[in-house]
């Protein structure tokens, strides 16, 4: 008899006649079956009760035993090993999650939650704290892991990967309209980003029109020719300078480097006797010499479209036209225009910001009433003025094929609009946002599609640096010594 009572395996070892020593059997006759007793090696190989056995002190000590060897097999594993266990660990999870039920997933779903909650409650301020911060820890190694991984992905695309699906890169529709200007914006942008809840309001670029849209917007025969060497023809109707102080490295200079800040600069409007016209100067001579002198800048431009681009910047920029009808009215040997580096609209609301007209651009400089960063502009005089990166005529003189118009750029006395302050005015990145913002209005605007426009931010970027080197000047000077 076999005593249930023992909890052992039972196992049965059939002995066939004849198959244990000969055909008559050492096991005696044929067809009889013998019956083992094996002990069950779960519970007495190693000395442990079953599980239903054990008191809740033995079950923690098991436990405890359980968690000890599975961090020592951890701590011996290699990089592989890791790798490998918790591939397979993952393979495992997906696959029971693929083949659980909803009522399954709700039911497992419900449960975490619930011990969840349950270790919330048991934990302590301070194992709440240390749970906060590795979790913050964790957090941000994903994040730079992330990050890490999308580095330069831009240039390095990898087909297999779908980049829609990856919420560091999807950034979604452009669709979000502010109600106060109009803007569209993307979801995760501030409310104010674009007119500062309403307190920037100035006019916004006007598209250009005739030969000038049709270049850019690709209508024109010559439109590829234009957009392709657009900075170069900007160059031969921009009327200040580039400076910049040179970094020379030897005799072979491949790249053109600079140091420091660079600047724009201004010179009289007439060529001093005997001298070649540059830059503004060019515009007050014969149109045939402003077509030759132009083309022989940059020969491998088309000298017919320097024509027809040359008239219609003297048929429409204010600045030409103001410099060229003094120069044509007033007598040359004492003749100074100054133009004003803020907006000063006479007899208007100071809530006001209004596009130049041919009379306010340039006007005649009456004793010596000159500001800081005001331009003065002479006929000869033989030196070069620096254009405050704030002046209202810096963007218009060094870009006129983006400002056609000669629409004022960016001045420090622009008033904010719908503020009980009177002494708030637009900053730089509030004048620049709204104008970048307002020009996406429409999708087709002639504006976004001109490559001049691209350059933007950089100008943007230039006048902000003025304004850190301001600030910190004054952290300086405010520091007791």
């Amino acid at each position: 008899m076999i005593n249930n009572s023992k909890q052992n395996q039972l196992a049965l070892c059939a002995h066939a006649a004849g198959r244990r020593g000969g055909r008559g059997g050492a096991c005696g006759q044929a067809g009889r079956v013998q019956l083992y007793e094996i002990p069950c090696r779960a519970a007495h190989s190693r000395g442990r009760l079953p599980t239903e056995r054990e008191s809740s002190v033995e079950r923690s000590q098991r436990l405890a035993s359980q968690n000890f060897r599975t961090l020592a097999n951890r701590q011996r594993e290699s990089s592989a090993d890791r790798s490998q266990r918790l591939a397979s660990q993952n393979a495992r999870t997906l696959a029971n999650r693929d083949r659980e039920s909803s009522a399954e997933r709700s039911q497992r779903l419900a449960s975490q939650n619930s011990r969840t909650l349950a270790n919330r409650d048991r934990e302590s301020s301070a194992e709440r704290s240390q749970r906060l911060t590795q979790q913050n820890a964790r957090s941000t190694r994903n994040r730079t892991r992330r990050q890490h991984n999308l580095l330069n992905a831009a240039f390095a695309y990898d087909c297999t990967v779908d980049y829609s699906e990856l919420n560091d890169i999807d950034i979604g529709r452009m669709d979000k309209i502010c109600n106060l200007c109009q803007a569209k914006k993307w979801a995760a942008e501030t409310p104010g980003l674009c007119c500062s809840g309403g307190k920037v309001n100035i006019p916004i670029i006007p598209e250009p029109t005739s030969v000038l849209k049709e270049l850019i917007s690709g209508s024109h025969p010559s439109s590829k020719h234009f957009l392709n060497h657009s900075r170069q023809y900007n160059t031969l109707f921009q009327m200040t300078s580039f400076g910049a102080k040179e970094i020379r490295e030897g005799n072979f200079m491949p790249t053109f480097k600079v140091q420091g800040q660079v600047y724009h600069l201004i010179g009289d409007l007439l060529p001093a006797v005997g001298a070649q016209p540059e830059f503004l100067q060019i515009y007050f001579v014969s149109h045939a010499d402003q077509v030759s002198l132009r083309s022989n800048l940059n020969p491998s431009l088309q000298i017919d479209l320097i024509d027809v681009l040359q008239t219609y910047l003297h048929d429409h920029n204010t600045y030409i036209q103001s410099f060229k009808y003094n120069l044509e009215n007033r007598p040359p040997n004492d003749l100074k225009l100054i133009i004003h580096a803020d907006v000063k609209p006479p007899n208007e609301h100071r809530g006001r910001y209004n596009a130049p007209v041919v009379d306010e651009v340039a006007v005649l400089m009456i004793d010596e009433d000159k500001g800081p960063r005001d331009i003065v502009l002479t006929a000869r005089d033989g030196r070069l003025q620096r254009v405050s990166e704030i002046h209202r005529s810096y963007d218009p003189l060094q870009y006129p094929l983006l400002f056609p118009f000669g629409n004022d750029g960016y001045c420090i006395n622009i008033p904010q609009q719908n503020t009980t302050a009177t002494s708030k005015t637009v900053s730089c990145m509030q004048f620049y946002a709204f104008r970048f913002m307002r020009s996406l209005i429409s999708a087709k605007a002639t504006i976004l599609q001109n490559p001049l426009y691209h350059e933007a931010p950089s100008i943007t970027f230039g006048k902000e640096i003025h304004f850190l080197e301001e600030d910190a000047g004054k952290m300086l000077r405010d520091i007791p010594v």
